[in-house]
Order: C-alpha cells, then sequence, then structure tokens
C-alpha cells in the first residue's frame, strides 16, 4: 500500500492567530517507540537543543483539551542534549528558556509525534475525525487490513483531530514538525513507517495552513 495521507483537514484551516510566546525552532526532537511483550507502548524522546543554548529546557506536550502546550513534568533539566520515556499518541517538543520568570525568554523546537502501537484487537471500527469544512465526522479504519495500515489510518486520524482543534483555536502554537530520520531498520521499522504517515498530514496541514496565513497578511 502506498503511503495516504488525509487531505480534508488541509483545506479549511482558517484560524483567528494569535502571537505566540514562544518562538521557534531552536533545535530538533525525535520519538522513537516500540511495542513492548505485553501490547503496551513505550516511546523515548530525545532532544538536541546544544546549537542555541539556554538557562534550562522542558519537555511540553500540546493537550487537546486546553489546547496548548503543558509542562509534561514539573522538573526543568539544564542539559541541552537529553531524552525522555513520555506517553503515546501525543505531540512533543522541548523549549530552552534563558529565565524561569518569563515565558518570552523561552524558544521551542520542532514538534514530534508518538504513535501508538496498540494490538490492532485495541483499534475501533470507526471514530470521529473531521471532513474539509471542519465538520465532526464518523471516519473507518480498515480492520481487514495489516497492522501497519490500521495503525497508520488510527495515527493520522489522532493527529488530525488535535491539529484541528488547536489550529482553529491558535494556529501560531503549532510548530514545524521534526525532519524524519531514517533507521538502519527503516523497512521493517513499524514506528518508523507509520512516522511517514502521520508525518505526511502534519507538514502538508502546516504548509497549508502558513499560506493561508500569508495571503491573509497575519
Amino acid at each position: 500500500m502506498n503511503r495516504f495521507v488525509l487531505s480534508f483537514a488541509y483545506f479549511f484551516l482558517i484560524a483567528l492567530s494569535a502571537e505566540s510566546a514562544v518562538a521557534s525552532e531552536i533545535g530538533v526532537v525525535e520519538i522513537n517507540c516500540t511495542r513492548a511483550d505485553n501490547g503496551a507502548t513505550e516511546c523515548l524522546l530525545k532532544w538536541d537543543i546544544s546549537t542555541r543554548p539556554n538557562a534550562y529546557y522542558r519537555v511540553q506536550r500540546l493537550d487537546e483539551y486546553e489546547l496548548d502546550w503543558v509542562n509534561y513534568t514539573e522538573q526543568a533539566t539544564v542539559d541541552p542534549i537529553g531524552s525522555m520515556r513520555v506517553e503515546e499518541q501525543s505531540l512533543y517538543r522541548v523549549v530552552g528558556c534563558a529565565s524561569q520568570q518569563s515565558e518570552l525568554s523561552c524558544r521551542s523546537s520542532t514538534a514530534a509525534w508518538a504513535n501508538t502501537l496498540r494490538p490492532v484487537e485495541e483499534i475501533p471500527p470507526e471514530m470521529e475525525s473531521f471532513d474539509g469544512r471542519g465538520n465532526s465526522v464518523v471516519v473507518g479504519i480498515s480492520k481487514n487490513e495489516s497492522a501497519y495500515v490500521q495503525l497508520s489510518q488510527y495515527n493520522v486520524y489522532l493527529l488530525t483531530n488535535l491539529f484541528v482543534k488547536v489550529a482553529l483555536f491558535d494556529d501560531s502554537r503549532l510548530p514545524q514538525m521534526s525532519p524524519l530520520i531514517e533507521p538502519a531498520d527503516a523497512h521493517q521499522n513499524l514506528d518508523h513507517q507509520i512516522s511517514h504517515n502521520t508525518h505526511d498530514m502534519y507538514m502538508r496541514s502546516k504548509k497549508a495552513l502558513d499560506a493561508r496565513r500569508a495571503r491573509s497578511g497575519q
């Protein structure tokens, strides 16, 4: 099966943009996920912001309810290069800040999506998403297809839902996504194969969103 990209989210993102307190992007983050023997998804976030040093750094997750970036942990780190275990099916970034007293001193990395690699038996046959006009619709999962296809569809729908909700609220909160790094086992790496689809969806949507903002003069 060729890589697919959901197109319906790309063409309706008309958002009222606000100036973000965090400018982007000062470095890249990378997330690798694997499926444990018990079926659980285990994800590791890595970051490298060594070229733009700051006083401290925080891992943040884009919250689908607050529609904003929230600190993933209370404790900050002073390490510009590091890693942290994170939860599946979430979008993450790292911010570097010169001062703990003001968010205005913070700068953002690129973002990365943590895939869920749950067993296909746990993936529902349908779920809510959005059509080309931003209306809520029910979309189906190809339950007769391979795990790759089902997990790709499921992760793309999850990321689409998050992207659309945040874009309609404040599109300045959506940074660029980290470029994909090809692992040595790319052809056998299910997480990496799925990431091609989520990455394509996000970056095409982001490109359309940025073009719309440019045309409107925002």
